[in-house]
């Protein structure tokens, strides 16, 4: 990175807001994505397209809902080949390695056969781990996965809010772990990015925040605009869904 750019993404990170110690301790994002685009415009062109293949490889939202596994795994590789940044090329890895256990959990818990050596249907190492030790509930995995053990008890006891809970702290905990040691930089950026996402994913999940973060947004969008007065009733009917 060039001192130009290396200025350019501090004074970025300065300024970003401060995420909170913890994903479950707000109930509001500390900006908007309108307003956290505005200040991601400061990234150098391969930067910001760097930041976008992470984000939509990342993201379930980002994926559109007919990709198959096989296709979604091609994407996911040639994202990976695209990236010049070895810590970004890990931290996508580990995302996608997560993906993949918590795949291989939701496919025993349904009853299904242990994947073919020729089926393509996640990525990463512990792929061979998954087929090996597909009986054990931790697939063997323990002392690389902590969390696997006590996803696959949440989810067994149908405890599925609580899988969530144990899914979002996990990730919240690494990219936390990893922005330690970036300050200042391109990854700085990106990190942050991916914790704010969970953040919006949260209030999102609830109802009460949502409702607040919609008024917020109205709000500023609108001013002082009467929606009430001016607007017709919405129907109560919602659609809603997770992947």
């Amino acid at each position: 990175m060039s001192m130009g750019a290396s200025c350019c993404y501090a004074m970025l990170i300065c300024y970003l807001p401060p995420l909170p110690a913890h994903p479950f301790a707000i109930k509001l994002t500390p900006l908007s994505r309108l307003q956290l685009d505005r200040r991601l415009a400061l990234l150098a062109p391969g930067d910001a397209q760097d930041l976008a293949t992470i984000e939509e490889i990342a993201h379930w939202d980002r994926i559109p809902l007919a990709t198959s596994d096989r296709g979604f795994v091609a994407c996911a590789r040639s994202a990976l080949s695209k990236l010049k940044s070895p810590a970004l090329r890990e931290i996508l890895c580990w995302r996608l390695e997560l993906r993949t256990l918590v795949a291989a959990l939701r496919r025993r818990h349904r009853g299904l056969p242990v994947p073919a050596v020729s089926e393509i249907w996640g990525y990463g190492q512990c792929l061979d781990y998954i087929r090996r030790y597909w009986e054990q509930p931790d697939f063997n995995l323990s002392h690389l996965y902590p969390w696997v053990a006590a996803a696959d008890q949440h989810l067994r006891e149908g405890r599925h809010t609580a899988l969530e809970h144990l899914l979002f702290a996990t990730v919240w905990d690494r990219y936390t772990r990893l922005a330690w040691n970036h300050h200042f930089d391109f990854e700085a950026v990106v990190l942050y990015v991916l914790r704010w996402n969970l953040i919006d994913r949260l209030t999102r999940y609830d109802p009460a925040a949502a409702t607040q973060r919609f008024n917020a947004l109205l709000a500023g969008g609108l001013g002082r605009y009467d929606w009430a007065a001016n607007c017709p009733s919405p129907s109560d009917k919602a659609k809603s869904f997770s992947r």
